[in-house]
């Protein structure tokens, strides 16, 4: 397959997932206070909790997202054109 066959649906896809993500992360703001009384644990453990959430949609994003990493990954066709 060379190209994409329908470009303004992946661009709509990837937007889509984009928003979602940006909203995921926003949410756990108010969730700070909640978390460790509805999970039993410390304020500590929730705040390493989000962190590792945030960094991993950091990493996933930069990687996704093509540029310096664009050669290794799978999706470079939709790239390419």
């Amino acid at each position: 397959m060379t190209g994409v066959r329908r470009p303004r649906l992946l661009i709509a896809v990837i937007a889509f997932a984009a928003l979602l993500g940006t909203l995921t992360q926003a949410l756990f703001v108010p969730l700070l206070g909640i978390l460790p009384d509805e999970l039993g644990v410390s304020a500590t453990a929730v705040s390493w909790l989000i962190t590792g959430v945030l960094v991993t949609g950091v990493v996933a994003s930069a990687i996704t997202s093509g540029g310096r990493y664009r050669r290794q990954v799978p999706l470079q066709r939709f790239w390419s054109r």
